[in-house]
């Protein structure tokens, strides 16, 4: 036995008592620690020699993947893409996004719902006493609005419709819903009810984003949704899925990989891709991380074995500029990412940061929620 032992991990005694099962079995000594209350939710540490730690940890990740996969299929059926919302302002980066959204909806047979929500700020700030004095030309205004509105969302359908007829596509439908409020609120309350698989929203530049409703609606909206999120940056056109040619999926190697890989390829079974899944760090010779990312390319071969996948660990401090080097280096079209309450997505989805990505980046971000 080596002199020095590692803490390789922390399990409930029933499972720890599985893994020691399979350590022995590989010839790998291992040592329980913890043990005084041996009930099966008391969680125990597993103590292995340091010269086993690397074949250990591609047993415990072995062991884990087998309870994900197991989990997934119990707990979790992933619906087709057959409802996509797409928030509108009527600006040209909305426009932008109802591209991406048709192009998508013509993919899967899906129906498009427009969705635009009119506020007038002034209303709120307005002092009590002049409430009444302007009660009438408040309400003229805003009723003005909201016929103003509704005629750029029928005149939005319409462009969408005459599209459809055009270019033949079958099995898609749109239409279109008005509210009232603050754009997010009116997301939020209609994915309630409506039930989307996605939603698609434009992405404005940087020195333009207070200048339209939709401007900050993404950084709104990331943490307040468990569903699928496309943002579209303004300076990305839409000329077919068939151009998309390389997506990247950012990794921090969390447990909800597995789940989101399943979502992600909903995305792209149907469309001829290359994924490029990459974990950026300083830690990338960490032989833990080096055995996760076998274990991912693995998982993917083994579900969706004709799919194009390629992994990289990526060594670099900034994670963000990390990121962006290896997008322009390898041409990708697409960034995937998945929050998280801790680790990488959670800087990335930071105020900061998820501008930077939105705004610098110039491709879309798919945005899936752990």
């Amino acid at each position: 036995m080596g002199n020095k032992l590692l803490n390789i991990t922390t399990q409930t005694y029933s499972k720890a008592q599985i893994l020691k099962s399979r350590f022995e079995a590989e010839g790998i000594e291992c040592f329980l620690e913890n043990l005084d209350h041996p009930e099966l939710s008391i969680e125990v540490k597993l103590m292995v020699n340091e010269e086993d730690g690397e074949k250990a940890l591609r047993i415990i990740k072995a062991f884990e993947e087998e309870n994900e996969a197991k989990s997934i299929l119990q707990r979790e059926r992933i619906k087709e893409i057959k409802r996509i919302l797409v928030p509108i302002d009527f600006s040209d980066y909305s426009e932008n996004a109802c591209h991406f959204a048709l192009g998508l909806a013509a993919k899967y047979h899906a129906h498009l719902k427009l969705l635009h929500s009119y506020f007038y700020p002034g209303l709120a700030a307005m002092p009590f006493e002049e409430t009444y004095t302007y009660n009438d030309s408040m309400t003229t205004y805003l009723n003005d609005m909201q016929i103003k509105a509704e005629k750029n969302l029928k005149r939005y359908k319409k462009a969408l419709l005459d599209v459809i007829e055009k270019e033949k596509i079958e099995g898609v439908t749109v239409d279109y819903t008005l509210d009232r409020g603050f754009i997010e609120d009116s997301v939020i309350s209609l994915s309630e009810s409506f039930h989307p698989d996605l939603i698609v929203a434009g992405a404005v530049r940087k020195d333009e984003r207070n200048r339209f409703a939709i401007g900050n609606l993404p950084v709104k909206i990331i943490e307040k949704t468990k569903i699928p999120l496309l943002l579209i940056p303004a300076d990305t056109r839409f000329d077919g899925l068939d151009k998309i040619k390389n997506l990247m999926y950012a990794t921090d190697f969390d447990e909800s990989d597995f789940i989101t890989i399943k979502r992600l390829m909903k995305f792209v079974e149907t469309i001829n891709i290359k994924v490029h899944c990459v974990h950026v760090g300083s830690d990338i010779k960490n032989p833990w991380n080096i055995v996760r990312m076998e274990s991912l390319k693995e998982y993917f071969l083994k579900m969706y074995g004709k799919v194009n996948i390629d992994t990289a660990l990526i060594e670099n401090e900034d994670i963000i500029n990390g990121m962006l080097d290896f997008i322009h280096k390898n041409n990708i079209d697409v960034l995937a990412l998945t929050t998280h309450k801790r680790n990488l997505i959670t800087k990335i989805i930071s105020p900061s940061i998820a501008k930077k990505m939105l705004f610098e980046t110039h491709i879309p971000l798919l945005i899936f929620h752990s």
